[in-house]
């Protein structure tokens, strides 16, 4: 009888498959571990074409540095960012592109690390004054921006719209190609408007781009778990830019926000994401002496063209990557329970005027990952260079 062939002589057809069902970053690691030609395999995959899954991009005024994730490699890029050295991250999205602020509260742009493409966005806001709070050494019209996404092209030449959430009274502003100011998202006559003031009591959580049957624009969580909802339209009369829109804001009257799961836990986090199609919320539990402990997953639903969350045991086959400004899905394709990867990007939103400081260091040690259905969190990420510019964020390609 033949001998059987070694692990290292598997076809590369049968690693492809192998690789393709891997359910997690631990699982993966654990199967690169076989030999040394199926961690090769594993780090050209990865490296070969548009990988599955992000990469993890830690910024820092020393250079930077990658963690992929599929082979669990960390890898110091002294020159990735070399377009934006000092930048603080505000999100990202696919193609590589990143929203940057080079001087923490100025210097805004969407970049591209790997290409150096840059479009330079304006610092001020329309028709505003900075916070009291804000003002010393920052230019009065100045704009302290949180988080910020991108649409896709909404026009046939492309036009599209960055909207943000900023801090200050202000807390929804957007801005588009040609436009050199942001512009506050705000309802006409909002300081008369009830819901509005309503809202202004409340923090902004994230913002997305989401496209369903009821809507199609921007999506804003507040930390009351309600919802504005900006559909942008564009007045070709004034060169495409966006000058009107609609606003909707549901508060889901009657509805109790979950209780964190155990006695001495808050909610630090709400994130926005689409998978499948379906609009998540997911919300992020921590105690004091743990840091992240559990996440809760909820659907958007719609009855009656009402919506209302709807709470998600399982996440079968997803993979969520969660960040503000920067979540994203990713299906594996197997009946496998979900997992829910995540970064320490609380202390922004919490602390907005330490943004203007110089010289601080950003917390990134309560990042890792979570399996969804048991509830199961794991903080084992490598360290990477001093995080004194900005929070770790996500690199999709």
């Amino acid at each position: 009888m033949a001998a059987a062939a070694p692990w290292a002589d598997l076809p590369e057809e049968l690693l492809d498959r192998i690789f393709a069902r891997l359910p997690s970053f631990a699982d993966r690691a654990c199967c690169t571990a076989v030999c040394s030609h199926w961690r090769f395999s594993a780090m050209q995959r990865e490296h070969a074409g548009p990988p599955l899954l992000p990469w993890l991009l830690r910024p820092s005024t020393t250079g930077g540095s990658y963690f992929h994730l599929f082979s669990r490699r960390s890898s110091d890029e002294p020159g990735v960012l070399r377009h934006a050295r000092g930048a603080r991250f505000l999100g990202s999205f696919p193609g590589g592109w990143f929203i940057v602020a080079r001087g923490q509260w100025r210097g805004y742009a969407l970049l591209n690390l790997a290409t150096g493409e840059r479009v330079r966005l304006p610092d001020g806001l329309r028709g505003s004054e900075t916070p009291d709070e804000l003002r010393v050494g920052i230019h009065p019209s100045a704009l302290l921006i949180l988080a910020a996404t991108k649409s896709p092209a909404l026009t046939a030449d492309g036009r599209y719209i960055v909207a943000a959430i900023a801090s200050g009274h202000h807390k929804a502003v957007g801005w588009s190609p040609g436009m050199d100011r942001w512009m506050p998202l705000e309802p006409p006559g909002a300081g008369e408007s009830h819901w509005w003031n309503m809202i202004l009591l409340e923090g902004f959580e994230d913002v997305i781009y989401y496209s369903c049957e009821q809507h199609e624009g921007f999506y804003f969580l507040t930390s009351e778990e309600r919802l504005l909802v900006f559909d942008s339209e564009f007045d070709e009369d004034e060169g495409g830019v966006p000058v009107f829109g609609d606003f909707t804001f549901y508060s889901f009257p009657g509805r109790l926000m979950t209780a964190p799961p155990e006695a001495g836990q808050s909610v630090t986090g709400r994130y926005l994401v689409e998978s499948a199609g379906r609009l998540l919320m997911v919300k992020r539990f921590s105690s004091p002496e743990r840091g992240t402990v559990s996440f809760q997953v909820f659907r958007l639903r719609w009855r009656n063209s009402l919506p209302y969350w709807q709470r998600s045991a399982v996440l079968i086959g997803q993979l969520l990557f969660i960040g503000r400004g920067c979540s994203r899905a990713f299906q594996t394709g197997r009946f496998n329970p979900g997992h829910i990867y995540f970064l320490d990007d609380a202390e922004g939103f919490r602390d907005s005027w330490s943004l203007v400081r110089t010289g601080k260091q950003y917390r990134c040690s309560d990042a890792g990952w979570c399996s969804y259905f048991k509830q199961f969190v794991m903080k084992r990420w490598p360290p990477g260079p001093p995080p004194d510019c900005s929070p770790w964020i996500w690199h999709f390609h």
